[in-house]
């Protein structure tokens, strides 16, 4: 059976532990003890937000609980960290803060800012002189593409929840390019914050839409639910609708929308292109899945048949006994006749998650179809593309393509490829 407890830390007494667990509709946080296994009601819920994380000292005992949203939320154990913390909270409005360490005494706090404010930076805060400290920023970048939060009905009504990052100078402009970048995962989440990818488009002069598709985590496992077996079809409208709402207000030319993605976001991109091909300029895919049954066949090979990995892909894509006719008819490959936008492929040679033969078969299914293909190989790299040369050789390829398939009207920075990266990115 799938797993359906995360065991995050030790209780402060030393004998329970802290788990992660459902609460009706939202993750909360647990304690199980260490004595007889029994587990305790809720200790931190949130009706509106799931348990997103726990964050533990050295001794793994608990400092505080992290809470979903586009900007995340913090109950510390410590009610004077807690004080201090919002001090530091409110000098960055439309950012994400995220809480790193303290001193025992509470006299220093690091934090990491992320968002409209920062491009990833960290700030000491000195509690006694009530001062913020530079101490270094993951990025070096000319300007930060604003960022906002909104949400859009999808065409069974659903809401979907999602980012908006607008280039620089783009205010009050209409029908400008798109470009859609769904998140991978699939149950991960896109939150306000500094996404590097996001904001290299928006500083060349597009649009950027992260859709927080059905099928997200973040926003209750209802939402979450909603996407399970949904692969190509409702999860893949949910990124179309978020198109055409943007469309019809006006804000994007509808001749000008690029998809690109990575992992499952790879998938989506490849999805567009062969299910919605009408929709789309361009499509890029990154590490991205083009064929389900193969997939799942290599999950197999890697986990075996009894293993709760193939359980919990079987309720997310499918069963690949019993539905093996469903996972042909949503995998990319088999509709490669379809597309009619120029594809790039880009995969990392030693990805472990999604194989490179993912990328390599779709090149060629594309290929056979006469369809305007490019393959790029990205030597020594693995599926969350690690390494910043990597991660610059994969701009530079997307960077080309689109200057040649769905130029921009205006690129902010010609330079903005070579930024120097002060941190790992």
């Amino acid at each position: 059976p799938i797993p359906d407890v995360s065991v995050q830390a030790v209780g402060a007494d030393g004998e329970s532990l802290l788990l992660i667990n459902d609460n009706d509709d939202r993750a909360a946080m647990y304690t199980l003890n260490l004595h007889d296994g029994a587990i305790s009601e809720p200790q931190f819920t949130d009706d509106n937000a799931d348990v997103d994380d726990l964050i533990t000292g050295v001794d793994r005992r608990l400092e505080a609980v992290v809470y979903s949203g586009f900007i995340p939320s913090y109950e510390f154990t410590d009610a004077t960290l807690s004080e201090l913390f919002q001090r530091v909270v409110g000098s960055f409005p439309k950012s994400s803060v995220h809480y790193v360490s303290s001193t025992k005494n509470n006299k220093l706090i690091i934090v990491r800012v992320s968002g409209n404010d920062a491009p990833g930076t960290y700030y000491l805060f000195d509690s006694d002189n009530v001062k913020l400290t530079t101490l270094a920023s993951r990025y070096s970048v000319p300007a930060i593409a604003e960022i906002k939060a909104f949400k859009y009905n999808a065409r069974d009504g659903l809401k979907i929840p999602a980012l908006i990052t607008m280039p620089p100078g783009a205010k009050g402009k209409k029908n400008l390019p798109l470009i859609a970048l769904p998140h991978g995962g699939p149950e991960a989440y896109d939150q306000i914050g500094f996404d590097w990818m996001a904001q290299y488009f928006a500083l060349k002069g597009y649009i950027v839409l992260q859709p927080n598709f059905r099928g997200s985590k973040g926003f209750g496992y209802d939402f979450r639910d909603a996407g399970r077996g949904r692969w190509g079809r409702e999860m893949q409208d949910d990124v179309s609708d978020g198109v055409g709402v943007l469309v019809k207000a006006g804000y994007v030319d509808p001749k000008r929308v690029c998809i690109i993605g990575g992992s499952y976001g790879g998938y989506s991109a490849l999805a567009g292109g062969a299910f919605s091909p009408e929709l789309y300029r361009c499509v890029i895919s990154v590490n991205g899945v083009s064929d389900l049954p193969l997939m799942l066949k290599n999950k197999k090979s890697r986990y075996g048949n009894d293993h709760w990995v193939i359980n919990y892909w079987h309720e997310v894509i499918g069963d690949s006994n019993a539905e093996i006719d469903k996972l042909r008819d949503i995998s990319p490959i088999n509709f490669a006749s379809q597309f009619q936008a120029p594809v790039l492929l880009i995969h990392g040679k030693d990805d472990l998650i999604v194989p490179f033969r993912q990328s390599a078969h779709m090149y060629e299914a594309l290929k056979k179809a006469g369809k305007s293909v490019e393959l790029a190989t990205l030597k020594g790299e693995d599926h969350w593309l690690s390494t910043s040369a990597t991660r610059l050789e994969m701009l530079k390829a997307i960077d080309r393509f689109l200057d040649t398939h769905n130029p921009a009207d205006a690129v902010v920075n010609k330079k903005i490829i070579g930024v120097t990266n002060t941190a790992a990115p």
